[in-house]
């Protein structure tokens, strides 16, 4: 990395990938991926390798999955398969799982250069705003950013992924709206809340054996649900956060991310990012 750096000098801390595939000889061709909705690497006859990227998706989703492919180089027999992203769920016994999040943990480092991103992320107070700004700095999405920052968090740190949803139980209901019960009353659907959708944390965190349930959902007093409803990044130096099993107080930076539209809440809330330490 050090050395694409040195020979492809950026006017900015934003890494141009696609030169990297480059530098990798690697050839971008426009045709659409055909095994995967992101990129894919496909073998050439003469021994190299091209890459077709979904231009559909946001640049920032093309630039991670250009860095995921560009990483797919660095492990033997990538030249000799289809190489393509794999959906978020992963079996760690798999070996090929293990290889794919091996190549998201390469193109954090291809899109967030260590060196660069640390010394910009200490240069000033860590704050939701803060971290949305680096994100655009760097040209990397809100997610890749905040993953950044937990590998680099020097204390006990998880990022909470919530999305607007109906719980599990709630399935039913909701897949036939307008049932009548036994009565003949028509039955109303459920709200959906500003729920649990997956979560992520450092080694760190991990030790303290904190579990965070999925599904679970915020009340309207967390600066979480604010973040979402106002679509403004808040932060909390301590607050009570309560999700059943896992409760406790924390330091909060909750960052509203960009929201598709069967997935906005029931007034416009969109999904957010919520960064949690742990403090007395």
């Amino acid at each position: 990395m050090n050395t694409f750096l040195s020979s492809f000098p950026d006017d900015g801390p934003s890494v141009n990938v696609e030169a990297l595939a480059s530098f990798r000889s690697i050839k971008l061709v426009p045709e659409p991926p055909s095994f995967s909705e992101d990129a894919e690497l496909v073998p050439n006859p003469d021994g190299r390798v091209r890459m077709r990227v979904n231009r559909d998706r946001p640049a920032t989703r093309q630039r991670f999955s250009i860095g995921h492919e560009v990483g797919h180089t660095l492990f033997p027999g990538y030249e000799t398969q289809v190489q393509c992203r794999k959906p978020r769920t992963r079996d760690w016994h798999d070996p090929s799982d293990v290889l794919e999040y091996l190549c998201d943990v390469a193109s954090s480092e291809f899109l967030l250069p260590l060196e660069r991103f640390q010394a910009d992320l200490y240069a000033e107070k860590v704050s939701a705003e803060r971290l949305l700004l680096l994100a655009g700095r760097y040209n990397a999405s809100p997610e890749a950013t905040i993953r950044r920052f937990i590998d680099l968090a020097d204390g006990p740190t998880a990022a909470v992924f919530f999305r607007w949803k109906h719980k599990p139980a709630d399935g039913v209901r909701n897949s036939m709206p307008g049932q009548r019960n036994l009565a003949g009353i028509v039955t109303r659907q459920p709200q959906r809340k500003l729920r649990v959708e997956y979560a992520v944390c450092n080694v760190a965190f991990a030790s303290l054996r904190y579990h965070i349930p999925k599904h679970k959902s915020v009340t309207e007093e967390s600066v979480i649900f604010q973040a979402a409803t106002t679509g403004i990044c808040m932060d909390a130096g301590r607050e009570h956060l309560d999700l059943g099993a896992f409760s406790g107080w924390f330091r909060i930076h909750a960052l509203p991310i960009y929201t598709q539209e069967s997935h906005v809440g029931p007034e416009g809330g969109s999904s957010v990012i919520a960064i949690l330490q742990p403090v007395p």
